[in-house]
């Protein structure tokens, strides 16, 4: 149960803004979903992957936001691979 919090398709509201908050889109009290993180990486206690508001997947750490509960229906699908 405790590892709820960081799975894929929660939201999270930030509390505290990270270096670079209006430039990513981290701004005090928005939400973003959580996403899946870059290979070699994983969502963990210490920190979770969100998208900017670019598109870029960023890590934010524990103590900067709070898990609100709520949870996104999030479809999981491979990207096709065109072969030549």
């Amino acid at each position: 149960p405790s590892e709820l919090h960081y799975q894929i398709g929660n939201i999270v509201r930030i509390r505290k803004e990270p270096k670079r908050a209006k430039r990513d889109g981290f701004l005090l009290g928005s939400e973003h979903v959580i996403v899946e993180p870059p290979t070699g990486y994983l969502n963990c206690a210490g920190g979770v992957w969100v998208k900017n508001k670019n598109g870029i997947t960023k890590s934010l750490r524990f103590y900067e936001y709070v898990w609100t509960g709520k949870k996104v229906n999030i479809s999981t699908h491979k990207k096709r691979i065109r072969l030549k």
